[in-house]
């Protein structure tokens, strides 16, 4: 437990220094950094973004490594202590990415960019694979949830693939959900900022590829699907191993996974970006 907490604290802090540090030196991308629409809107934009939102995930790790002292200090079981660090680790990333968004916004909204952009209007196609896709995602879990193990399910894995972390079928089923539907909500969010403001759905990489709001929005949709079919998958292999004692796949090929996956994503945006030129 103790470990857990000390590792999630460290994590965020290493990423808060590399925001902080290195996304100013890269300069705008769709890859690294505090991305957002606004973020891109200039480089003057991105550099302040990401170096406020640097501070606030290495703050957000050191409160992660001083509530770990506190769950020790209390004597709290380790499910619970789990379930409190983990939470913060995610309600600190949420709290420190909506503190960045507002920050970003208030600079971007008075860039030229800002100015020329017209509101796009609202397209199924923005949101329909989303939706179908955690629709699959929920039927998955509605499928396998009566044949799991009520109170103790394994849910984490060495990379061995042998379990070593378990909960409750519920407490699993409503933190996989919640975190799955982040990736719905934010889809249908930004969608539907963009009918007023269509800075937020803007992309670029340095000062020659410029994606147009409407053409972002097409990329987000094919990105965020693609997770909920990965949370699907992941989904599946835990009921798998619960049911039948094996994996879908071999622990380290989730993570060889992830190589193609970035190949796909750097591939879409050149795919759907255009040359043109960004001089500030």
């Amino acid at each position: 437990m103790v470990y857990f907490g000390l590792g999630l604290g460290a994590l965020l802090i290493v990423i808060g220094a590399l925001t902080y540090w290195l996304a100013p030196k890269v300069g705008p991308n769709p890859w690294f950094g505090l991305r957002t629409g606004y973020s891109v809107a200039n480089r003057e934009v991105w550099d302040k973004s990401n170096r406020l939102g640097g501070v606030l995930f290495a703050v957000c790790g050191v409160l992660e490594c001083l509530l770990t002292g506190l769950v020790v200090l209390v004597g709290a079981d380790a499910r619970t202590a789990y379930t409190v660090l983990f939470g913060w680790l995610i309600g600190g990333a949420l709290v420190a990415s909506a503190w960045g968004l507002v920050y970003s916004r208030r600079l971007a909204l008075g860039t030229p960019v800002a100015r020329e952009l017209k509101a796009v209007p609202f397209r199924w196609t923005y949101v329909l694979p989303v939706l179908v896709s955690a629709v699959v995602l929920v039927a998955v879990a509605l499928y396998f949830y009566p044949q799991l193990p009520a109170e103790r399910l394994a849910t984490h894995f060495d990379m061995e693939g042998n379990a070593n972390g378990w909960m409750s079928r519920n407490e699993f089923m409503a933190t996989f959900l919640a975190l799955a539907s982040l990736f719905t909500l934010l889809d249908v969010g930004v969608v539907a900022w963009t009918t007023r403001e269509p800075l937020i759905a803007i992309d670029r990489l340095g000062n020659s590829w410029w994606m147009s709001p409407e053409r972002g929005l097409a990329f987000m949709a094919a990105v965020m699907t693609f997770m909920n079919l990965f949370f699907g998958v992941l989904l599946w292999d835990t009921a798998q191993f619960n049911l039948r004692g094996a994996h879908l796949l071999p622990m380290n090929m989730f993570i060889w996974i992830v190589l193609p996956i970035l190949v796909v994503v750097v591939a879409g945006f050149f795919l759907l970006a255009q040359r043109r030129d960004l001089a500030e």
